[in-house]
């Protein structure tokens, strides 16, 4: 008599990872992910370092990807909505906003992240400057919205008579500082206490201020083709 067939158990699906479990895998992820690059950096080392069970970990992130989506909805968009609001805000005023409030709406915020979280403000960074073409699209999706409401506002401001290549090139510029300083921090104060001081620090509010002196004169100024007689 054949012995009746028995169908497998099904394994119970594992307990979801509860809020401080999920803090430490994130907040590896992006201490790491700044530390090393992105795509140098496994879900694997990234649960370990956490100190969390792996198999338990990986069935609810998923792949590298899957943790990277869940660091630019929990702590990137945050960052983002605020810098979209304060763009916004500011250039709803019309008129009476000038070109150096605009800025100051977006370095203001971006500056005190820069400093209080420079491991999410390297993240970002790396997101738009890494060697793969799918995460750096991850990176430019990420931010898109926020250049694009800057750049609208920032070029209502903007005097006449700028070549539509003069202005992309000269944004891009204005907007990079941020991006470059976020990439390497620590290296700049680093830098700046061997050349500068031993004791110096930037204050946010300083920077965000030199940042926007800084790229409303570059914005403003006549081109060098211009000076020299040549068509821009």
């Amino acid at each position: 008599m054949s012995t009746p067939h028995r169908r497998p158990r099904a394994r119970p699906a594992p307990a979801p990872v509860g809020d401080e479990t999920r803090t430490r895998i994130l907040d590896a992820a992006e201490r790491l992910f700044a530390e090393r690059g992105i795509e140098t950096v496994s879900v694997r080392s990234v649960l370990a370092a956490a100190g969390v069970n792996v198999a338990l970990a990986h069935y609810h992130f998923g792949s590298r990807e899957g943790l990277i989506a869940e660091l630019l909805r929990v702590r990137v968009a945050p960052l983002m909505a605020e810098l979209s609001r304060a763009v916004e805000e500011t250039d709803a005023r019309g008129a009476e906003a000038t070109l150096e409030d605009v800025l100051r709406a977006y370095f203001v915020p971006a500056a005190r992240w820069t400093a209080e979280r420079p491991t999410l403000s390297r993240l970002i960074a790396q997101l738009q400057s890494a060697p793969s073409p799918e995460i750096r699209t991850v990176g430019d999706d990420a931010v898109r919205g926020v250049m694009n409401r800057l750049a609208a506002a920032v070029l209502r401001r903007l005097p006449t008579g700028l070549s539509r290549k003069q202005v992309f090139l000269r944004f891009m510029l204005a907007v990079g500082g941020p991006a470059f300083l976020a990439r390497g921090w620590e290296r700049l104060l680093d830098s700046a206490r061997r050349r500068v001081d031993s004791d110096v620090s930037f204050d946010p509010a300083m920077v965000a201020e030199e940042f926007v002196a800084f790229a409303a004169a570059g914005l403003r100024a006549t081109s060098g083709a211009a000076r020299r007689g040549k068509p821009s």
